[in-house]
């Protein structure tokens, strides 16, 4: 509580419209002065971010934040195209986990050069600390499923690890 009350007016008041829990606001301990986010927390309430957005821009501020980056590196993009808050998230992600990020693209780029046919959907995707890649297809009967397991097990013998 009492460090909320350190927080801008107009972000306890986002804050509160939003029901910001703790566990939300709980990177925020670390910090050594909370005002050292004090554009973070203006361009959250000023721009209305959602509660989810402005919990992972926090995580990811305070994190880059400590490892020295300043604001002009971290700010939001100044042209605020409908979908800006997910590429500003990008940008804050590519800055603290460049290698990361790299690794994943370049999974990803050997992946999509698999024969995979139009009957599957692929995706690389991130869940915390595990990666991987997601495969999506749908089945119609059992000869249906015996040519989607015959198309994969070429995928499996065309990959090279």
């Amino acid at each position: 509580m009492e460090l909320y009350l350190e927080l801008p007016k107009n972000f306890q008041k986002w804050g509160a419209q939003h029901e910001v829990s703790p566990r939300d606001l709980n990177p925020l301990v670390t910090l050594p002065q909370v005002s050292l986010l004090n554009d973070f927390y203006n361009t959250i309430s000023e721009q209305n971010l959602t509660r989810s957005q402005a919990a992972q821009v926090l995580e990811l501020a305070v994190e880059l934040v400590l490892l020295d980056n300043p604001w002009e590196e971290l700010a939001p993009p100044t042209e605020k195209k409908p979908n800006w808050v997910d590429l500003w998230l990008i940008h804050l992600r590519e800055r603290r986990y460049p290698v990361t990020l790299q690794k994943d693209s370049e999974q990803q780029s050997k992946f999509s050069q698999l024969p995979w046919s139009k009957e599957f959907s692929t995706k690389w995707s991130r869940s915390g600390d595990k990666s991987g890649l997601e495969v999506k297809f749908m089945l119609t009967s059992k000869a249906d499923l015996e040519k989607k397991l015959e198309t994969l097990q070429r995928i499996h013998e065309s990959w090279s690890e």
